[in-house]
């Protein structure tokens, strides 16, 4: 999002007829230049920072919620699946009911 902004704002800039092209120039090879190099050190650097900082690993709390909401989540597909094969009269070998093929 930031190096949209940015490029967004140095367009804006690169439009302004009232500006020197001289301006314009550094501008644009300015922002762009910010918006790869965020990329790049960002990119690059995350996912390292992620793991030393210990974000990867949730706690024993968050890993009992974590299992808690897939397993509703699980539960929940599996009733919505029921409900479908019901409504179009599925069976679980696969076709219909009344042995026309789908």
């Amino acid at each position: 999002m930031r190096g949209a902004l940015t490029l967004a704002l140095a367009l804006a800039v690169s439009e302004n007829p009232a500006l020197d092209p001289s301006v314009h120039h550094f501008v644009a090879v300015l922002a762009t230049g910010m918006v790869l190099f965020t990329l790049l050190v960002s990119g690059t650097t995350l996912r390292p920072v992620i793991r030393l900082l210990g974000l990867d690993r949730l706690s024993p709390r968050d890993r009992v919620l974590r299992d808690q909401v897939l397993a509703l989540a699980y539960q929940e597909v599996c009733e919505a699946v029921r409900e479908t094969a019901t409504q179009y009269a599925l069976s679980k070998e696969g076709g219909s009911r009344d042995g026309r093929p789908l």
